[in-house]
């Protein structure tokens, strides 16, 4: 199983996360509920992901 999600969504976290910290991440809508979720495995995966960027820079 591979990660879902394209990687302009993909970038625009990372950009996010380089501009604004872990803040650039916590959704703006907290107070709504998600018509979707991510498995705790997609979430490790994401993070995994970043990681592997950022190093990359």
């Amino acid at each position: 199983m591979g990660c879902r999600g394209c990687e302009r969504t993909f970038r625009c976290h990372i950009d996010r996360y380089e501009e604004e910290s872990l803040d650039g991440l916590i959704g703006k809508r907290l107070n709504l509920v998600s018509r979707c979720n991510v498995l705790v495995d997609e979430m490790w995966c994401l993070e995994s992901l970043w990681q592997f960027a950022l190093r990359r820079r």
